[in-house]
């Protein structure tokens, strides 16, 4: 229940951002754009990997490592506010705990 909450808010909130985060990291809207596009090709990879690594007997390590990412996702991308690459870096590992929820 927590990891479908977390991943629904943090995924939610991007494309309303795109223009707030190209003014507060002095990027162009195309620039800004890669940060959600990133995350959803992430997001693509990850659901198989995490889906597949949750089913077997190493589910509970699967689980806090996601919860791991999504933690040190959100602390970069709120200490990287004006720093595009940290946003760069940030969302991507927010969004590898996708596949733990719809």
């Amino acid at each position: 229940m927590t990891i479908t909450l977390v991943g629904a808010v943090v995924s939610g909130l991007g494309a309303p951002l795109i223009p707030a985060i190209a003014a507060s990291t002095s990027v162009s809207l195309a620039s800004a754009q890669w940060t959600l596009t990133i995350t959803v090709l992430v997001a693509v990879v990850a659901t198989p990997l995490m889906g597949g690594l949750g089913d077997g007997r190493h589910r509970r390590p699967a689980v806090l490592t996601a919860l791991a990412l999504v933690a040190a996702g959100s602390v970069i991308a709120a200490l990287g506010t004006t720093s595009f690459p940290a946003l760069c870096w940030a969302e991507p590992s927010k969004a590898s705990a996708s596949g733990w929820h719809p």
